[in-house]
């Protein structure tokens, strides 16, 4: 172990030493690191995205239980909980915008169309959006998303907020 730490270690202080050659070599092979870059996202898509996803909600200072992508999808077999066409993106039922935690029963599977529509306003979500492009009342949809496990309680609070102001 002590010779890896050394050649670690040698690596490490030629570089400082010389910074000039490792810039110049990344420019000599740009076309080779943006080929890898591209090979790695498209054979790791899934992991980059979880990756992305904790990343941005620890730079937000938002909660994130590491739940994966698979799991999520899991939760309606990669359908749209919203529509039930095949599930593309992951949305937060309680808006990351609006301080909406990365966790497991705040997450849902859903399609592009779906996802965009919502647009982080719950108060459209409820009102709105959910009747006129899923054709679900928000009263049929609560059962839905019970059993999806999401919990449905901070969403009636929200309601009666909005309904007050």
């Amino acid at each position: 172990m002590g010779r890896v730490r050394e050649i670690k270690a040698y690596k490490e202080r030629w570089k400082r030493e010389n910074p000039a050659y490792d810039r110049e070599y990344r420019e000599r092979n740009r076309e080779y690191f943006r080929n890898y870059r591209k090979e790695y996202y498209a054979n790791n898509r899934d992991k980059f995205l979880q990756y992305e996803a904790k990343r941005q909600h620890v730079r937000d200072g938002v909660d994130h239980d590491g739940t994966t992508r698979q799991e999520i999808l899991a939760k309606t077999n990669g359908r749209c909980i919203y529509c039930k066409k095949v599930a593309e993106e992951i949305d937060h039922v309680w808006p990351r915008a609006r301080g909406g935690p990365w966790t497991y029963d705040n997450l849902v599977a859903t399609c592009w169309t779906c996802n965009r529509g919502t647009g982080g306003k719950f108060d459209r979500i409820v009102s709105d959006w959910w009747p006129q492009n899923s054709g679900i009342a928000w009263a049929d949809l609560q059962p839905i998303l019970m059993a999806a496990g999401i919990s449905v309680a901070w969403m009636h609070d929200e309601i009666e907020s909005q309904s007050d102001a």
